[in-house]
C-alpha cells in the first residue's frame, strides 16, 4: 500500500501579497536541506528533503495540484466535507533556494474569505503538504523502521524525490523552529502520552472548537464568554507548549 506523508512547517513568512485584490498567498511547503526530527510510520530519524526532491513531480504537473485547509480534514484527522473544497488556484509552484514555494490565488468562498483574514491576523503561520517520498538514502525495507542508536542519537534520512499531492495552510504547527509535523492530530495520543492528548482534549472543551467549522467570532462553549482573536492566538500558544513539553519528556 502507498503510503502518503504529512509534513508541516511554522513559517513567518506565509503572507498575501500587496497590491491586487489581496487574494494571493505567498508560502513555502517545504524546506530544503535543513534536518528536522520526525516521529512517523517509518520511524524515529532526522529527515532532511533535498533540493532536488521536487523536480519530476513539477515536470510532470506543473501546477496542477490541490489546494486545501488542513489536507480537507478535521483536527481529529477525519474528513471535513467543508474543507474538502478547494481554496484556490496555485499559480506558482517552484523549487528556489530556500525550499518548495507556492503562490496560490484563493478563490472568493467564504471558508477562503477566513482563511485570508486568519492570514492577515497572524492566527495561520503555517503550511503544509502531502505526497509520497519515493527514493530516500538510507532506503527501508519492507518492515524496517528507522531507530535510535543505542547512545540516542537518530539516523538522518535524506529524501531524494517526492511526489506533490496537495498544499495548504494548516492551523495548528506543534513543534517550534523548522521541525517537521510527522504525524497526524489523532496519532498524538499514541506517540506523545496522554499529557498531549489531554492539552488537545482540554483546548476544544475550554474553547467550544467544532473540529468542523472555523467559528470568526471564536465563540466559548455555551455557558462560557466569547473569546477575541488575541485570547486565542495566547491559548494556542499555550497548547503548543503543552504539546511540546509532552513530547521532551517523553523523548521524542
Amino acid at each position: 500500500m502507498s503510503k502518503f506523508y504529512v509534513r508541516s512547517w511554522p513559517l513567518d513568512d506565509i503572507r498575501i501579497r500587496s497590491g491586487g485584490d489581496g487574494r494571493t498567498v505567498d508560502a513555502y511547503a517545504a524546506i530544503f536541506d535543513t534536518p528536522a526530527r520526525v516521529a512517523d510510520q517509518d520511524g524515529q530519524y532526522l529527515e532532511v528533503i533535498h533540493r532536488a526532491a521536487f523536480n519530476k513531480t513539477l515536470a510532470d504537473n506543473g501546477t496542477r495540484f490541490g489546494v486545501f485547509y488542513n489536507h480537507g480534514l478535521t483536527i481529529h484527522g477525519t474528513p471535513s466535507s467543508r474543507f474538502s473544497m478547494p481554496l484556490g488556484v496555485p499559480l506558482e509552484v517552484k523549487a528556489d533556494g530556500k525550499g518548495l514555494f507556492t503562490r496560490t490565488r484563493y478563490g472568493h468562498t467564504e471558508l477562503a474569505d477566513q482563511v485570508l483574514q486568519d492570514i492577515r491576523d497572524g492566527i495561520i503561520q503555517a503550511q503544509s503538504f502531502t505526497g509520497q517520498f519515493i527514493r530516500s538514502d538510507p532506503a527501508l525495507r519492507r518492515g524496517q523502521l528507522y531507530r535510535p542508536s543505542p547512545d540516542g542519537s537518530l539516523r538522518t534520512v535524506i529524501r531524494l524525490e517526492s511526489s506533490l499531492r496537495e498544499y495548504g495552510p494548516t492551523p495548528l504547527p506543534i513543534y517550534a523552529g523548522a521541525e517537521i509535523v510527522g504525524v497526524r492530530a489523532q496519532l498524538l495520543g499514541a506517540l506523545l502520552g496522554p499529557d498531549a492528548l489531554a492539552a488537545v482534549t482540554s483546548h476544544q472543551q475550554s474553547t467550544g472548537y467544532q473540529p468542523d467549522s472555523m467559528s470568526t467570532s471564536y465563540e466559548a462553549a455555551p455557558d462560557g464568554p466569547t473569546e477575541t482573536r488575541e485570547a486565542h492566538s495566547r491559548r494556542q500558544g499555550t497548547l503548543r507548549d503543552q504539546i511540546r513539553r509532552a513530547r521532551i519528556a517523553r523523548g521524542i
